[in-house]
């Protein structure tokens, strides 16, 4: 089955970025601003995206499947829709954390399951490599990600001056 992967390291704590992955206030300051988040295994996460409009383009319902501090992060998406796309549904987003000696974190990330590359497969390659590379990271190392959005209101700025 296809997955998309990524290893990177960030200046911040494994219990940090645990944090930072399991409430919502902080999930909704590098991924989608419109999230709530359970605190427990067996809970569920719901991610809203709305466009520029306001309008909803899509949502993904997880059910937290595995939570150990500092260490996992496991999400099952068990319902999903996103522009017509439900191609998340069965799939399993994981991060694993480590310390990695110099006070930061190792992250190996995987989005798991899914049933093809047709779909939204690439474009969510590319989505995750924001979401992560930039958003989470500059939102670890300097408090300022880049949520669901945030890119194209800045571009928009930075038009407009």
């Amino acid at each position: 089955m296809p997955e998309i992967t990524y290893k990177f390291s960030v200046k911040a704590s494994p219990s940090r970025v645990f944090d930072v992955l399991t409430h919502q206030n902080h999930v909704a300051k590098w991924w989608t601003p419109d999230c709530t988040l359970d605190q427990k295994a067996g809970g569920h996460a719901t991610f809203e995206f709305k466009g520029a409009d306001g309008r909803l383009d899509g949502y993904s319902l997880m059910r937290i499947e595995k939570l150990v501090p500092g260490q996992l992060v496991e999400w099952k998406c068990i319902e999903q829709d996103y522009q017509g796309n439900t191609d998340w549904i069965g799939t399993t987003i994981r991060f694993r954390l480590s310390g990695n000696g110099q006070g930061g974190t190792d992250i190996d990330f995987a989005h798991l399951d899914w049933k093809s590359t047709a779909g939204t497969y690439y474009r969510c390659t590319d989505g995750w490599d924001h979401v992560l590379q930039t958003s989470l990271k500059k939102y670890l190392e300097i408090g300022k990600g880049e949520p669901y959005l945030a890119h194209l209101k800045r571009e928009a700025e930075q038009k407009g001056s």
